[in-house]
């Protein structure tokens, strides 16, 4: 279960299903919609999994490196070996 804070509602998992909101503003996307701040609930029985699929205005990997300190959203690009067919980079947490 999601449970928006702000907005006070809960979404109930269902197989199969998925959830997606933006984060920002429609009418200004350079703003944080604060609405959309939530949390998950601890599962009482079962097993939860989830997925996390971020989509970003624009490239932000150069401008963290260069020293943009939003710790909360970085990432530690990591590209695939030279010796593989695979084009999809790595992405580790920091």
């Amino acid at each position: 279960e999601t449970r928006f804070t702000r907005l006070n509602i809960s979404v109930a998992p269902k197989k199969g299903a998925a959830i997606l909101w933006p984060s920002v503003l429609p009418e200004d996307p350079w703003s944080t919609d604060e609405r959309t701040y939530h949390e998950a609930v601890t599962v009482d029985k079962g097993i939860k999994l989830s997925a996390n699929f971020w989509l970003h205005m624009f490239e932000f990997q150069q401008a963290l490196g260069r020293g943009c300190e939003n710790e909360d959203y970085y990432q530690d690009y990591v590209p695939a070996p030279k010796n593989t067919k695979s084009r999809t980079p790595s992405l580790r947490r920091h």
